[in-house]
């Protein structure tokens, strides 16, 4: 009975902090039902109307919890792309942008050195904010609750301050996050709109939970081998930007930027269909999964009788640019994508087998 009551207070905590702008995606990943497996003595009518209300609510969440995701991961996307500008030693200039920014609006108030700025900009108050909304917060809610915080530690660790700086405190603070809130639209006002990409689904560098649920609200497909999971479909522009960074090759590959509106899932199984055929690998056709909004799980791990081996050449696990950079390149793949927007299965290519070398030359 305690798992009832358990599932029952995880819907209703999730439902509150969608309320107040906040997100729990592991709601996303979790269970979306319950099991009645051993509890089938406490059967009751009452019992089931509890459970199957329990069930209703939850589904009624995710379902909130995809439509609203799916209208702030392009934000979600560039809070995180900034963030992963923090990088050690030194700074890239799109997150000492918003930096500066924070601190110029510190100065401006005369708040400096009472608040040790540059401290709390680098190592608390920017981190946290654009972690926040990356994991699905609303900038706004982002924003209150940085200002809560820094203003009651401000309290807890300065007895000498008097109200009057509170007040400087709060509205430098208010200002500096709709400042961030502008500049992160901007990021998105450069990449608009949608693209159709390819990419590896484990190398995102975004966090954990964002990249657990991703497939579940994209409109996309999946090919998963013992080497690489590669996901295809309709994705946010801003996502291209995370594609070019390189681990063992690219992330990802952009395939198409125009009239993107109309690739759907089925398209995407299809354009994955038509790679394995392209790289004359038919075994692997069984390992592409289609998906849509909520019906593609999260990544798991490959164990046991998931797991398939390529037989693929090392250099064509991943993407990358072509000419002495290994991978497939957006050339190789082109036929592929071509023939997945006509709607067309490619032929699968008669294997090309090179005639062994004679060991003695002719005389």
């Amino acid at each position: 009975m305690h798992f009832l009551v358990e599932f029952t207070c995880a819907t209703s905590r999730g439902r509150a902090e969608l309320r107040e702008g906040r997100m729990e995606l592991s709601l996303l990943v979790g269970e979306q039902s319950l099991s009645r497996a051993g509890w089938e003595h406490l059967q009751s009518a009452d019992l089931e109307a509890l459970w199957e209300l329990a069930e209703r609510d939850r589904r009624h969440l995710t379902e909130d919890l995809r439509r609203q995701l799916t209208d702030r991961l392009p934000l979600m996307l560039a809070a995180q792309w900034i963030l992963n500008g923090k990088t050690p030693r030194k700074r890239q200039p799109r997150y000492r942008a918003f930096l500066n920014l924070a601190a110029d609006e510190f100065e401006t108030r005369g708040i400096t050195a009472s608040t040790s700025t540059r401290y709390l900009d680098n190592e608390d108050l920017l981190p946290f904010w654009l972690d926040q909304v990356a994991l699905g917060r609303s900038t706004t809610s982002a924003t209150a609750d940085i200002s809560e915080r820094v203003e009651s530690e401000t309290r807890h660790y300065r007895s000498d301050l008097q109200e009057e700086f509170y007040i400087r405190l709060r509205a430098a603070l208010t200002e500096i996050g709709q400042a961030w809130a502008q500049l992160l639209g901007g990021v998105l006002l450069a990449h608009p709109g949608e693209v159709a990409a390819i990419f590896h689904e484990h190398r995102l560098s975004v966090s954990w939970e964002l990249q657990s649920v991703l497939a579940s609200v994209l409109p996309c497909a999946r090919l998963r081998t013992a080497e690489f999971s590669w996901l295809a479909g309709r994705v946010p522009a801003i996502l291209s930007l995370f594609l070019r960074e390189r681990k063992r090759g690219l992330v990802g590959l952009v395939l198409e930027t125009e009239h993107t509106q109309t690739f759907n899932a089925e398209q995407a199984a299809l354009l994955l269909r038509n790679v394995v055929r392209l790289l004359d690998r038919p075994v692997l056709l069984d390992h592409v999964e289609e998906g849509s909004a909520g019906s593609l799980g999260p990544r798991r791990t490959i164990t046991g009788g998931d797991r398939v081996e390529s037989e693929l050449h090392w250099q064509l696990h991943g993407f990358g640019y072509g000419t002495h950079d290994a991978g497939l390149t957006h050339a190789m793949l082109l036929p592929a994508v071509q023939a997945a927007w006509e709607g067309r299965e490619l032929e699968t290519p008669k294997s090309r087998r090179t005639p062994a070398r004679p060991r003695h030359p002719r005389r």
